[in-house]
């Protein structure tokens, strides 16, 4: 929930003080880079196909699978949306 609010409110219009929207871009800098370590570890986990009780423990499977099935739902929260910046 921490995130969620951080990554909601720290776009441009907010009154906070410098000091005060720094800290918040950190925290929510260190929560994406969880993400990212999450999403890295995600290509080593095992996993074990419907159809099998043998979970299947090669690299490239794992990779396949990773990027076929989970990976762009990763890969959303880790975009640094903040940095874009929106003309009108």
């Amino acid at each position: 929930m921490i995130y969620l609010y951080l990554a909601s409110f720290r776009t441009i219009g907010v009154r906070d003080p410098p000091a005060v929207l720094q800290t918040k871009l950190n925290i929510s800098y260190g929560i994406e880079c969880c993400f990212l370590f999450d999403m890295i570890l995600m290509f080593f986990k095992e996993f074990t196909p419907e159809d099998t009780t043998k979970p299947v423990t090669s690299f490239q499977e794992i990779t396949e699978h990773y990027v076929q099935n989970q990976l762009i739902i990763d890969i959303i929260p880790i975009i640094p949306l903040q940095l874009l910046t929106l003309h009108r």
